[in-house]
């Protein structure tokens, strides 16, 4: 029988065999190399990216810090404040102070929320004052686009209150007044009829917006005749 062939093999010097070994263990250092310089290039421009909107961010507010008195104040068109009702408390006219109830109707227009902190007004019923300078604390948050009804309680003072109720019957002026009269109220905490037709209330709501921590404060006027 013919001897078997031996198959060919290539002859390898141990030289070659080791650059062979070289090439299999740099091939995934260079992979891994390229990944790393991916994620660095990545990491840089996200750096970047945030301090540059840090930047005109942090501008944005000190200018506008700065110029508060001018662009503050221009908030007040985005608040619209007006007057409900006006009642009195029949039970407490014959007391040293008429307790009255006041409604306002709220409402802001911006897109940011506005804090109503209070609202200072006189009020007139008639040609006379019973109230001047009053301070009502509200603290309520005006959220974007919602119109709420503010109660306002306050204490005038009974005698002139009754001089203007009086007088604005004689004047033939007040039908309502004489409902609110001789009407008989429920229990001490009612309160009678709305007398805003013959009522003037003129005043200011202290309002503030918040921005990066700081309140901006301005005010709106609030004038019913």
């Amino acid at each position: 029988m013919a001897p078997r062939k031996a198959p060919n093999k290539t002859d390898e010097s141990p030289e070659t065999k080791q650059k062979q070994k070289n090439k299999r263990r740099k091939a995934p250092l260079t992979v891994k190399s390229s990944n790393r310089s991916k994620s660095s290039g990545i990491i840089k421009k996200s750096v970047f990216i945030f301090l540059i909107s840090t930047i005109f961010i942090l501008t944005f507010a000190i200018y506008v810090m700065l110029n508060s008195s001018k662009f503050i104040p221009l908030l007040g068109r985005f608040v619209t404040i007006s007057v409900s009702t006006i009642t009195l408390n029949p039970e407490t006219l014959t007391h040293k102070n008429t307790r009255a109830l006041i409604h306002l109707k709220v409402k802001n227009t911006s897109i940011i929320p506005i804090y109503l902190d209070n609202f200072v007004f006189d009020m007139k019923i008639g040609d006379y004052q019973p109230a001047k300078n009053l301070k009502a604390i509200t603290n309520i948050k005006l959220d974007d686009t919602k119109e709420l009804t503010v109660p306002i309680a306050c204490n005038l003072d009974s005698i002139t209150t009754r001089r203007a109720l009086q007088k604005t019957i004689e004047k033939n002026a007040g039908k309502v007044i004489k409902k609110l009269l001789d009407s008989t109220p429920v229990s001490k905490e009612a309160y009678g009829d709305d007398i805003k037709a013959v009522s003037k209330i003129k005043g200011n709501a202290n309002m503030h917006v918040r921005l990066f921590g700081y309140a901006l404060k301005f005010s709106k006027p609030c004038d019913h005749n």
